[in-house]
């Protein structure tokens, strides 16, 4: 779910930590996550030079996917180093007032996301690649993913609480073997969406971790919130490893009267081998009812191998809630539940449908548009 967390650090302890001058301490906030390119706005970077510290050496991740304007992990920028630096020179200064990134917006790669980010602006002139990393960068602030937000992997959009003029250049200093698929720059603020339909414990983090192996089934329920229904977009889960053959799966089902794992109502996609980390899993035309629990199950459908999925905290803000035991299952027909105050790592993101008023609203909007332009019509005629 997104959040709107505000970070602000003391400008002494920004200059200690970044090891550069710094003359201004803006505020950033979290407007956004996952989504895609502004329409509202022009994206600067698309325009811009990319530059970095360095790159890994691997194809495709090379400098210049940070702002090619494709999402994904094969048009994305690894650096190599314990640290690495990855930006965009803009050339004649610009107002700087929003700013997105991502690992893998595609929500197929969630690793190489973690860890300790700080960005930066300059107003000096006459940069390019290769003295970018020379010019006196002023600190916009710091962020530790997780804890921001639920999906760091995917694109996370930032608004500036005072935006800055004459920008030109941004700079991403991120964590060593960090990934960052593309970055964006805006003029303009961005309008904050409402809340998104959904529930998460990921920003908490892992607490534990419960193994199984070949035909053995986790299960973790969640229950919607109010309104005339919703689209399921994805499911993250979250393992600490994983080892086997490619036929894992994850499957939406219906709720038993026992409040277990019933009916099969979809196979959602995503990764069919397991690693450590947050992996997303999504589903394509698949409606939840309001007020409904439903269960996400997950596992190996045969061959031989293990995964240890994290176990998470209960969450309690919002009307969607995560159900307070898990379920597992030795064969995928016979269920248990777990004691009572334990939970999966888990999120589940939707779109919500709009309600029948909203419908309503749109057919006698477009019903004035037709009359008003036969009448102009006739008019004309």
């Amino acid at each position: 779910m997104n959040r709107t967390p505000r970070i602000t650090l003391p400008l002494l302890a920004l200059a200690f930590l970044s090891g550069v001058p710094t003359t201004a301490l803006a505020q950033f906030s979290l407007v956004q996550t996952g989504g895609t390119f502004r329409t509202d706005a022009t994206n600067l970077a698309a325009g811009g030079t990319a530059f970095s510290s360095s790159e890994i050496g691997v194809a495709p991740h090379t400098t210049a996917g940070l702002n090619d304007g494709v999402y994904g992990n094969s048009s994305s920028w690894i650096g190599d180093g314990s640290t690495s630096s990855a930006g965009i020179l803009l050339g004649t200064g610009s107002t700087l007032s929003s700013f997105a990134f991502g690992r893998d917006n595609t929500a197929v790669y969630s690793d190489r996301s973690t860890g300790n980010y700080t960005f930066y602006y300059t107003t000096d002139p006459g940069l390019n690649s290769g003295n970018a990393l020379s010019a006196n960068w002023t600190s916009l602030g710091s962020l530790t993913y997780p804890g921001t937000t639920s999906q760091p992997s995917l694109r996370n959009l930032y608004n500036l609480d005072s935006p800055v003029s004459g920008a030109t250049g941004f700079r991403i200093v991120s964590p060593g073997g960090t990934a960052i698929d593309e970055i964006e720059l805006y003029s303009t603020t961005a309008v904050t969406p409402p809340p998104s339909p959904g529930v998460s414990n990921l920003a908490a983090g892992a607490l534990g971790g419960i193994t199984r192996a070949q035909n053995q089934f986790i299960g973790q329920a969640f229950t919607t919130g109010t309104g005339a229904g919703f689209h399921l977009d994805h499911v993250t889960l979250g393992f600490g490893s994983g080892t086997g053959p490619m036929n894992f799966s994850v499957t939406l089902r219906a709720n038993t009267g026992g409040n277990l794992p019933g009916e099969v109502l979809a196979t959602l996609s995503g990764p069919t081998t397991v690693s450590s980390g947050l992996l997303n899993y999504s589903a394509e035309g698949v409606t939840l009812d309001p007020e409904t629990m439903y269960w996400v199950t997950w596992g190996f459908t045969s061959g031989t191998g293990n995964f240890l999925t994290n176990t998470g905290s209960g969450v309690t803000e919002g009307a969607w809630t995560l159900y307070n035991r898990y379920a597992v299952s030795f064969n995928d027909t016979t269920w248990f539940e777990s004691s009572q105050g334990y939970y999966m790592q888990f999120a589940v993101a939707a779109t919500a449908i709009p309600e029948p008023s909203t419908y309503a609203a749109l057919a006698g909007l477009a019903a004035l548009g037709l009359a008003l332009w036969r009448r102009q019509k006739t008019r004309g005629a």
